[in-house]
């Protein structure tokens, strides 16, 4: 493939990914109006479940690509539904831990049938085989992106 070439397609490719995101986010937000969600909530939730139901502000920041200032109106709304609990680092007293409570996880717990559904149906235009390389494909985007976001100067 000539650099020509080469430059067109990714550069189609960045254009289709930063829409198909959109139109992602659109869908998601539409599911999940019928539970009574909301993405960046199931984001943070899902977050810290992954990470076993703890993590500092700064990474969950980090690992939800949400403004500190927009994480934190989350999880005031969060705490307030008592479905995560914030404490202060027994290891570092400026920062601060966010835990899932019980009704947190059994939240995440209950959305889970209703999540993987959307799943299917969001993915059933392809084969086990395919999903697997999207999601290492994925994965990859999302760590390179993760880089040029903490470093914008590197290549």
């Amino acid at each position: 493939m000539t650099k020509a070439k080469s430059d067109k397609l990714r550069l189609g490719t960045m254009l289709l990914l930063a829409r198909f995101t959109n139109a992602m986010r659109r869908w998601e937000v539409a599911e999940l109006r019928k539970i009574a969600s909301r993405p960046t909530r199931l984001d943070v939730l899902n977050a810290l479940f992954a990470h076993g139901g703890t993590m500092s502000h700064s990474n969950l920041t980090k690992w939800t690509f949400h403004s500190s200032h927009g994480l934190t109106a989350m999880i005031d709304t969060l705490e307030r539904n008592r479905l995560v609990k914030r404490e202060r680092s027994s290891t570092d007293r400026r920062s601060v831990n966010v835990s899932l409570t019980d009704e947190g996880r059994r939240y995440v717990s209950g959305v889970a049938p209703f999540a993987s559904e959307m799943s299917q149906r969001l993915l059933s235009c392809l084969s086990d085989e395919e999903v697997e390389t999207f999601y290492s494909l994925l994965r990859r985007v999302r760590e390179q992106i993760r880089k040029q976001i903490d470093n914008p100067s590197s290549e």
